[in-house]
């Protein structure tokens, strides 16, 4: 689970898909296939491209983007979390579950990066890229990845990969050129993945950058779970 101060632009959730009443009313969140897809796609790149370079196909991860943020906070308090803790956490994984539960805002910085799905231009900052590389960590929990600084060194490096992607589908053309600047646009996401880990997550979750990507250079995360 990755606790880090929710900082985010100030969006309404647009989560479209099944959806689990808080009450009679606004329902507490709603599954997000489309930030699934590119979850999938980021870590089944970073297996292919990273250590070994075999390719890994994750297990099925869906996304469940919270509509309301103290139903979000109140099954971290069922788990025991402190109100605090439950305050800062912008999303996480519940262990033998298939979902990651996660707050709109970041919900939302995610869809920004992925350009909204390829409507749009990828808007990729620190709050983006850390929000993309929160969800990326939380789904290699999901593929059982299980010590945090080395889920974390996964989450960011392979943010790398998301961005990289999500350029790539923004560009027009199929090009060596628009490959190339879609790969520098990733390592770009990766640099300030990292950079939104170090500000804002917590020290012991941490692993220097350059000896995360020697480790990463060595195994990728599908080597840790083969």
């Amino acid at each position: 689970m990755i606790r880090a101060v929710a900082l985010a632009l100030a969006l309404g959730a647009s989560a479209a898909g099944l959806s689990v009443p808080a009450s009679a009313g606004r329902p507490a969140f709603a599954y997000d296939p489309q930030i699934g897809w590119w979850v999938h796609e980021a870590l089944e790149m970073a297996s292919e491209y990273t250590g070994s370079e075999e390719k890994t196909i994750p297990l099925p991860t869906y996304i469940r983007c919270f509509t309301n943020d103290t139903v979000f906070e109140a099954g971290l308090r069922r788990e025991g979390d402190s109100v605090e803790d439950a305050h800062l956490t912008i999303a996480y994984y519940d262990p033998g579950t298939s979902y990651v539960n996660v707050r709109a805002t970041t919900c939302n910085n995610v869809r920004l990066f992925t350009g909204r799905n390829r409507t749009t231009k990828p808007v990729i900052t620190e709050i983006t890229a850390g929000a993309m590389a929160t969800v990326l960590h939380e789904a290699l929990h999901r593929q059982g990845l299980d010590n945090e600084r080395v889920t974390e060194c996964y989450g960011n490096s392979s943010t790398k990969f998301a961005g990289w992607n999500a350029w790539w589908q923004y560009v027009p053309g199929n090009s060596d050129t628009a490959w190339a600047e879609s790969e520098r646009w990733g390592n770009w996401a990766m640099k300030l993945a990292f950079q939104y880990s170090r500000h804002i997550v917590a020290g012991d979750y941490q692993m220097p950058e350059k000896t995360c990507l020697a480790r990463v250079k060595r195994k990728s995360w599908g080597d840790l779970v083969s």
